[in-house]
């Protein structure tokens, strides 16, 4: 009975992300349509979608070590997110490697918490849904702050100190103090304070009635833009498969793993759903606008959500042995798949820029040896280039 509701509410996710697909593709929905509809739902809807489920969290009743468990996970992500980022990405993006790397951490460590993981939540483990929300308030307020900061600092590289110290506070002001999901936080958990047991009749009607609106938008808003994905590089497939694999099993393993040292009241099988959430749409729409390597996250979303839905049936699946065996060796085969991608990109991407850094130099000229014509410069220089779009490819 709960594995045909979570297949049908999956359903209609997908099929609402379809229908945002089909009306950007077709023309239905233009440019400056999608942008409207996509800033309605980030800066009204689902800030009252946050504000609706924190306001209903009863602090007393929370075991406070979630927030540890998921801070210092999150935090160990994001630093093997930015050490990866900014190892390969150093030879194509120079100084602004580390705002790249950045968003890579933002992407493995941010979840889609409320528009997937809350209605779901609800009908696999509905005793800890709160939880759900406290998952996305420590990514908003203390995860965040930190990768928006990093991202001015990569930006900035080169800059002087003062240009850097003003970007990153006015970070702090527009990206945290301002942000509309840290005012629709805050402001639910002072309502849920003030409003322990019911809100007035006109606040709760006026929240219903746009938290309602959330899921529909918010998947018709992550279905056009995944229209507007095409021309991906190997490289950058290469790269979204390893973050993919971070966020569906090193981040899971983390919430697991910290959970047992903390003698954590939370069920394993429950650590494991909310550390497997896929990547949040809104990341995705940030490195777009910002141009913040969009070909790579923008695969991550859909790919993400695919490997979650999969692993969100892992715990219904316990009375079918053979089932549960299946999914759970997904997830370490994924995990090996991303180590030894990640490896291999390491290896990669040192090897392209010496050849990109050899080309362009000049350093890379063949000298006449015995019994052997000399190559042309034109054919050499031609040769060189082939490489280097091989290795931009």
């Amino acid at each position: 009975m709960v594995a045909a509701a979570v297949g049908s509410a999956v359903a209609a996710f997908f099929g609402t992300m379809a229908i945002g697909f089909m009306a950007a593709r077709s023309g239905m929905l233009t440019s400056a349509a999608r942008k409207g509809i996509s800033a309605i739902y980030v800066k009204v809807v689902y800030p009252t979608m946050v504000f609706r489920g924190i306001a209903t969290v009863h602090l007393e009743e929370i075991d406070v070590s979630i927030l540890f468990i998921v801070l210092i996970a999150k935090f160990c992500v994001v630093a093997t997110c930015v050490s990866f980022g900014k190892l390969t990405l150093l030879p194509s993006k120079g100084n602004q490697s580390l705002a790249h790397a950045a968003v890579y951490a933002m992407s493995s460590s941010h979840s889609f918490d409320i528009a997937w993981g809350t209605p779901i939540a609800t009908l696999v483990f509905p005793l800890f849904v709160p939880y759900i929300y406290l998952n996305q308030t420590v990514q908003l307020v203390l995860v965040n702050p930190v990768l928006l900061i990093l991202i001015e600092v990569g930006v900035s590289s080169g800059g002087n100190n003062r240009s850097i110290l003003a970007r990153a506070s006015r970070v702090m002001i527009d990206g945290v103090l301002l942000n509309p999901l840290v005012i629709g936080t805050v402001a639910g958990l002072v309502v849920g304070r003030i409003y322990p047991d019911e809100q007035p009749m006109l606040l709760r009607s006026l929240v219903k009635q746009g938290a309602d609106a959330g899921l529909f938008l918010g998947f018709l808003s992550l279905g056009c833009a995944m229209s507007t994905l095409g021309g991906i590089t190997t490289s950058e497939i290469r790269h979204s498969l390893v973050l993919c694999s971070t966020k569906m099993v090193l981040l899971p393993f983390l919430y697991v793993a910290i959970g047992k040292l903390m003698n954590t009241t939370l069920p394993d099988e429950f650590l494991m759903f909310l550390g497997s959430l896929p990547a949040s749409a809104s990341v995705y729409s940030l490195s777009f606008v910002r141009n913040f390597s969009p070909k790579v996250i923008g695969p991550l979303v859909p790919l993400s959500l695919v490997f979650s839905l999969i692993f969100t049936f892992s715990p219904l699946t316990v009375e079918l042995p053979v089932v549960h065996a299946v999914i759970d060796g997904l997830r370490f085969c994924l995990g090996i798949v991303g180590l030894g991608i990640a490896i291999a990109s390491f290896h990669f991407d040192r090897q392209c820029f010496g050849r990109t850094t050899g080309s362009r130099t000049g350093m890379r000229r063949s000298a006449p040896t015995e019994g052997r014509l000399p190559v042309p410069r034109v054919v050499q220089l031609s040769l060189e280039l082939n490489n280097e779009r091989q290795c931009n490819a």
